[in-house]
């Protein structure tokens, strides 16, 4: 597989825009060929069931994985979250919208990643306490298609499991990482970033979101996926063995996006990524939040859960 879950420290460096102040370790230099020439990336597979794809995945977090924070902390967190004077919880599409000088307005959101099944779990003790979020699908991992020489192949059926989400009240968006896939599959990501927007929209999914993914295959070449965006003003050219990979070209929205989580108007943010040992910690760091605050709450199903599963 070849996008991963980073380090704390990284993701949690992201999370304040840190991580963007790297440059590349070396300017590509004139000559180069051109990128973007792969045109075949993005494909459906209608063949594998979702069952299956599930349980293959579910087995593969047992055998690699454990959670880092109790279940029981999560329901904890969002108890705190469900009290409405205090707080208004929003999906990224509300969020944009949403000020109230009296409230804590919590742009709440998950990064799926590599654990699909826990992010069901989570999203259905939301709706039972009428929160709602934005789960953002990576189109990287092992769960939504398979990966070839190429390209990756979207599992349709898995649309069934997405729905399920989707039915409880919450947003779906994707878990940006165009940058890995230039580099591996030589896509051009504009083109790659229509494909899949254009698949969501006519299968009943109104993406308007995005979110950038910390991928190992990234930042181990001092990169980062939000540069992709011009707003975060890092344009330029990495040498990916004599062939440009161009980021920063063009914005969120000419990829067909209303807003980049990195960059939705938060002013305040906590995430399980933080440093904290305990899930309990999470809470507390939300407690502490002042009315008119606008903040980012990042949370990765993989972290939370039973703590005899080896996650």
């Amino acid at each position: 597989m070849w996008s991963h879950l980073c380090s704390v420290a990284v993701l949690a460096g992201m999370l304040s825009l840190n991580a963007a102040e790297s440059e590349p370790a070396a300017a590509a230099a004139p000559g180069l060929k051109p990128g973007g020439q792969n045109h075949s990336g993005f494909s459906v597979d209608r063949t594998r069931k979702y069952e299956d794809v599930l349980r293959e995945n579910d087995e593969w977090i047992r055998k690699n994985y454990r959670h880092k924070y109790a279940w029981e902390d999560y329901i904890a967190l969002l108890d705190e979250l469900k009290n409405s004077d205090r707080y208004i919880v929003c999906p990224g599409r509300d969020f944009i919208k949403t000020f109230d000088p009296k409230k804590v307005v919590v742009y709440m959101r998950h990064d799926i990643d590599i654990d699909p099944s826990t992010a069901l779990r989570m999203a259905e003790e939301e709706h039972k306490r009428g929160l709602k979020a934005t789960y953002y699908i990576l189109p990287t991992a092992r769960y939504y298609g398979e990966q070839t020489p190429t390209g990756v192949r979207r599992y349709a059926d898995m649309d069934r499991f997405y729905r399920k989400i989707q039915a409880l009240g919450h947003d779906i968006g994707v878990h940006n990482d165009l940058l890995s896939m230039a580099i591996l599959w030589d896509i051009d990501p504009l083109e790659f970033q229509k494909q899949e927007l254009d698949y969501y929209h006519a299968n009943g999914f109104p993406v308007v979101g995005v979110v950038s993914h910390g991928s190992g295959v990234v930042l181990s070449r001092k990169l980062n996926n939000t540069w992709i965006f011009s707003e975060f003003g890092k344009k330029g050219v990495y040498d990916n063995r004599g062939v440009a990979v161009e980021y920063g070209k063009h914005s969120f929205k000419d990829f067909g996006f209303l807003y980049e989580g990195y960059r939705i108007g938060h002013n305040r943010g906590t995430s399980d990524i933080s440093g904290f040992k305990t899930g309990r910690e999470v809470v507390e760091r939300l407690k502490s939040f002042q009315h008119g605050d606008r903040v980012s709450l990042l949370t990765h199903p993989i972290h939370w859960g039973e703590q005899t599963d080896k996650r």
